[in-house]
Formats: structure tokens, sequence, C-alpha cells
């Protein structure tokens, strides 16, 4: 949708600004359930084990990476939802949605970028055991 407002499709970027404002309880939800398993699935991993030897194996470095990558991803969530989407909301009505669509571009880029790197990060975790001890 972004990149059809680039090409200047008029009807497009306020059906853009719609589609991310509609998007914000759904994304709410869903990210709410990705903490959710994401703490459930840590317990169970880490309860077998000790936390401290668990830091100092591979799987517990790419985890940190993983969870710093995904607070960067809710950085970027929370821009959208709460500066970048009223923004062209406002850039809208005065008809300017140039800039402002531009930055929500760059915005979701850097968000997706991060998931595809996280989505890596889980495969790659999928194939560590948690503990140097267990095999």
């Amino acid at each position: 949708m972004l990149n059809a407002v680039r090409r200047r499709q008029d009807s497009a970027a306020s059906a853009t600004y719609r589609a991310l404002a509609n998007f914000a309880a759904t994304g709410s939800v869903l990210v709410s359930v990705l903490i959710l398993t994401g703490l459930t699935n840590g317990w169970y991993i880490l309860k077998e084990g000790s936390l401290r030897d668990a830091l100092f194996a591979p799987y517990a470095q790419l985890l940190i990476l993983k969870l710093i990558l995904f607070a960067v991803m809710l950085g970027l969530a929370s821009l959208n939802r709460f500066r970048l989407t009223p923004a062209l909301r406002d850039a809208l009505k005065r008809r300017e949605e140039g800039s402002a669509i531009e930055n929500l571009r760059r915005s979701i880029i850097l968000e997706l970028t991060a998931g595809v790197v996280i989505l890596f990060l889980v495969a790659w975790l999928g194939t560590l055991a948690p503990f140097p001890s267990i095999q």
C-alpha cells in the first residue's frame, strides 16, 4: 500500500491510513500472544537447568539478540501507531502526505527486516540445546 501511495495513487493514501489505524487493535493482541507464548516457552525450557549455565551457552546469546530485536520491533510498532500514523492522518488533511508516507515506509521496512532476522534466529535456536550439558 505504501508503494502505491508513493506512485501517487491518491485513494491509496487514505486507504493506507485506514489500514494502519484499524490494525492497531489486532497488532496489540498479536504482540500480547507472542509475549505470553514466549514467556511460557522460556519457562518450560529454563526450568530443566540452571539459568547461570544457560547464560554461557550460544543459545542464550542468540535468545538475547532475538529479544533485543523484538524490543526494536515493539519500539518501531509503537512509533508507527502513536506518531507516524497520526502524522499521516494530519498530512492527508493538508494534502501533503509525501514525507509522512516515506517515514512510515522506512519504519515498516526496518520493522519487517527485524522480523525476518528474528525468524532466522528462531530457526537457529531450534537447532541448539539451551544448556551446554544437554545433547
